[in-house]
């Protein structure tokens, strides 16, 4: 009963408002006026106030006539064939609104405010008193707008970058931060499987990758069974994974490209950086060789795994072993102030054997020299020749008559130009050159040891591809 009493209330205010705040006659010529014009017009004619949202009325214009007509009569006209409503309250303020009612619950019609009903005339007028003081001061908002700035780096789609704080926040076994088991945490990329730094991004297969160190090429990219990858965290500073839109430059790759690169050494001062896990050690030291223009950063890392691998209580790795080292040299000179020249240098060993004389290995060999000159500062142009190898290895020597060697490897040498112009802000363009030529041996097989009476066998060479 209550809320029917106060219903009434405000029923009987609105209707009494159009009925006694509202009798100024009003004469009138609205020529093609919108929205905005229009209320601007009553609003000088009767010092009442109009709240809506102006973006309903974008393809609403007035064009009529009124003489000596009142403001509800005016607001009748003006929205007779349309499916806006509107009230007035005791306040002289007005409310259009599109599709419903202004208030529902007071009986308002369309386009017009009903009169009072019997149940509102009846209310003692302490009565409307004490409803109406809970109810003045409602606030109606004529719109609310939302914006934010977008902070757009690049225009360039499907590429994540990660930088070393984030690699390093990604648990990992055995301690060691890890690039790859933060690539894995990226959406659209899977492991080939437990135990195994390889990944597939967006189902496409580990081998359709390109995984680069400092613009080298990496062909094999784990360690230690696949528990490590082959980079060194002390010396990463961002790794970028482009999962489509592939530049140009990176060359023809079905799946994904890893870019990953290393920081440069502190031209500043000598530092140095360790650590020491259950298999592993790293140790890292940098520092400038010129004031200011040179630095280096030397890093290296080894396993000690063995004795895991021994503490297993099993007799199928009672003869197993596995090891595996890697090192970084890089070094960074400013000739001027527009012309740089790095050089970067990485080698890794894997060894294992698992409870037999058959040893299994395999190394990456990098090495390449990159020069950046700027030419102004819209114009500036990159160099890059490298030499990057590839070797896998079986080896058996328990049987001095039978001891072989088996081998195969890929090699390449590769030159790239790049060069960036950017006229503006909103314009760049990038061109280059890319070549690169491979050197393939898919296999060699051949004694180990003056006492093998293994026949040697040799496949074909493939080069200048």
């Amino acid at each position: 009963m209550r809320h029917v009493i106060i219903c009434g209330l405000l029923f009987f205010s609105i209707a009494g408002k159009c009925q006694t705040g509202d009798t100024s006659s009003i004469t009138a010529n609205f020529r093609n006026m919108n929205i905005t014009q229009f209320t601007d017009e009553l609003q000088k004619r009767t010092g009442f106030s109009f709240f809506y949202d102006a973006k309903q009325f974008d393809t609403i214009s007035f064009n009529f006539s009124v003489s000596n007509k009142s403001l509800s009569s005016i607001l009748e006209t003006a929205f007779s064939s349309t499916d806006f409503f509107f009230g007035i309250d005791r306040n002289n303020r007005v409310f259009i609104t599109w599709g419903q009612p202004v208030f529902t619950s007071l009986g308002v019609s369309r386009n017009r405010v009903r009169k009072p009903s019997a149940v509102a005339k009846q209310v003692k007028d302490s009565v409307i008193r004490s409803a109406f003081a809970g109810v003045a001061g409602v606030k109606t908002l004529e719109s609310v707008t939302i914006s934010a700035a977008l902070n757009v780096k690049s225009t360039t789609m499907g590429v994540q970058s990660i930088d070393i704080k984030t690699i390093k926040q990604v648990p990992v076994l055995f301690g060691e931060a890890d690039v790859l088991r933060a690539v894995l945490t990226l959406p659209g990329v899977t492991s080939v499987g437990e135990s195994s730094t390889g990944f597939n991004v967006r189902g496409g297969a580990a081998d359709q990758n390109l995984i680069l160190f400092n613009d080298a090429t990496v062909y094999n990219p784990s360690h230690f069974f696949g528990f490590f990858s082959a980079f060194n965290p002390d010396i990463i500073k961002t790794a970028e994974l482009y999962k489509s839109s592939i530049p140009e430059k990176y060359g023809g790759r079905l799946s994904s490209v890893l870019d990953v690169t290393a920081r440069e050494g502190n031209k500043k001062k000598f530092e140095g950086s360790g650590g020491i896990g259950p298999i592993t050690a790293r140790v890292s030291f940098e520092g400038p060789i010129d004031s200011n223009r040179t630095s280096f950063i030397v890093s290296a890392r080894t396993t000690y795994s063995d004795w895991l691998l021994r503490s297993i209580h099993n007799d199928a790795y009672g003869n197993s072993s596995a090891a595996f080292t890697d090192a970084n040299v890089i070094v960074s000179h400013e000739i001027n102030s527009n012309n740089n020249i790095y050089i970067s240098a990485y080698m890794s060993n894997d060894k294992f054997r698992l409870n037999s004389d058959t040893l299994y290995g395999y190394s990456n060999r990098n090495g390449n020299i990159k020069w950046k000159h700027i030419f102004n500062n819209k114009f500036y142009g990159l160099a890059v020749a490298g030499w990057d190898h590839y070797q896998y290895n079986i080896s058996s020597d328990q049987n001095p008559v039978n001891a072989y060697n088996l081998e195969s490897s890929i090699s390449q040498g590769s030159f790239r130009t790049d060069f960036n112009y950017s006229p503006d802000n909103k314009h760049a363009l990038s061109f280059g050159l890319n070549s690169i030529y491979y050197k393939i041996k898919p296999g060699s097989f051949y004694p180990k040891g003056s006492q093998s009476l293994v026949i040697p066998d040799n496949l074909q060479d493939l080069g200048n591809k």
